[in-house]
């Protein structure tokens, strides 16, 4: 029943989608598409937030933020031959609640992380094939040993939450059907799959959306602790706080 709610969601959020993903990949919103983006937003979602002016609050914190967003958008497109297939919501993730010259370490080692993983080439099989969790490489063998919904559901404020059960993890099990390469291989499209659900979500309620993973600790053990196991969780949860947040 879960599986079902969360190709339900994933459905509901892909077909719902404001902007194409043509432009959410060129990250490139000139004046004619925000009045566009304005103007559809307003006739699809009444109770999308928005100031006095019209203005979505993703609106308002891009352009407050558009200078510096500009700067490592060009930092992404040198380190990528010139090309940029991201959009700006997540360049913004890297520039709240820190300086301008961390956002530029930051988003040029992340650019050569996503280079050095493929991790372009996974986002875009995501969206071609329009890939459910379940699709991912290696889901079968994950789901069997390490029980996870990646988009349980929906906050009342529109966000997506995911939901781990690690006290059900059958660890030994997992490591016997599973290196570190396959399992790193998963989370990657787990990844992107996230990046991908945050930014048409914010654009759809026009505000900047988050995330949430939690974590089910019932049932759990010292048998639990694992230390390749560890190791593993430990990798792709750095990945996911250096590249993505």
């Amino acid at each position: 029943k879960e599986k079902e709610k969360e190709k339900e969601l994933i459905t509901t959020v892909n077909n719902q989608s404001i902007i194409k993903d043509e432009d959410l990949k060129e990250n490139v919103l000139p004046s004619q598409k925000k009045r566009t983006l304005k103007r559809n937003t307003q006739q699809s979602n009444s109770s999308i937030n928005s100031n006095n002016n019209g203005n979505s609050d993703l609106e308002q914190l891009l352009q407050s933020y558009e200078s510096s967003i500009s700067i490592l958008r060009e930092i992404a497109r040198s380190e990528n031959n010139g090309k940029f297939l991201l959009g700006d919501t997540w360049l913004l993730r890297f520039l709240i609640g820190t300086t301008l010259e961390k956002a530029k370490d930051r988003v040029k080692k992340a650019i050569i992380w996503r280079k050095t993983n493929n991790v372009d080439k996974i986002a875009e099989r995501i969206e071609k094939e329009n890939l459910q969790p379940n699709q991912f490489p290696h889901a079968d063998t994950l789901y069997r040993y390490y029980p996870q919904t990646i988009l349980f559901n929906l906050t009342k404020n529109g966000e997506p939450f995911s939901v781990e059960s690690y006290g059900s993890l059958d660890i030994p099990g997992l490591l016997s059907m599973m290196g570190f390469e396959e399992f790193y291989e998963f989370n990657l499209y787990k990844l992107e799959f996230i990046r991908l659900i945050l930014d048409k979500l914010s654009w759809k309620n026009g505000v900047f959306m988050r995330w949430t993973v939690i974590a089910d600790l019932s049932n759990i053990t010292a048998k639990h602790l694992n230390r390749a196991f560890l190791g593993y969780v430990k990798k792709v949860s750095q990945d996911s706080q250096d590249h993505y947040r």
